[in-house]
């Protein structure tokens, strides 16, 4: 989901495709007025994962033109009130991510076609705290090694 209604100050983070990428912006719901553009550049917001209301700051997948036909993304940390983003140190990748209810960690998962599958676990900002889970592909390399010698 790229939207959210924000209860506590009555506005809402809205996806738009404008300028031909796809960014956030902050609407004020009273007057259904655009108050900022939250996210610009030559990059797409591709899902928001976390609304921080209390911190007015959120996380989100990003995908730049570069990636955009592999589909790799980066989590990206915003300010709700200004178009500054920070890196969540992610590495490029497909990423399913999940946060706690509080919203003081989550959990990154995320593979390439040529990287097996890894779970981090992150804190808000995106800092990488511990490694919760690493596919092994040992047994799968060296099955298609047996493949490929016996197909010679």
């Amino acid at each position: 989901m790229s939207w959210r209604y924000l209860p506590s100050s009555n506005e809402a983070i809205w996806y738009s495709e404008r300028d031909g990428w796809g960014h956030l912006y902050l609407y004020d719901l009273a007057t259904g007025k655009l108050k900022n553009r939250i996210t610009s550049g030559d990059w797409a917001v591709t899902q928001l994962l976390h609304v921080d209301e209390k911190n007015r700051a959120m996380s989100f997948l990003q995908s730049d033109a570069k990636q955009a036909a592999i589909l790799l993304c980066n989590i990206y940390i915003a300010p709700a009130s200004t178009k500054r983003t920070d890196s969540a140190d992610s590495e490029d990748g497909n990423h399913e991510v999940s946060f706690a209810p509080s919203g003081r960690y989550f959990v990154d998962s995320y593979s390439k076609p040529n990287v097996p599958p890894i779970a981090v676990l992150r804190d808000a900002n995106g800092k990488q705290l511990q490694v919760v889970g690493k596919a092994d592909i040992s047994r799968l390399i060296a099955k298609a090694g047996n493949l490929r010698s016996r197909s010679r």
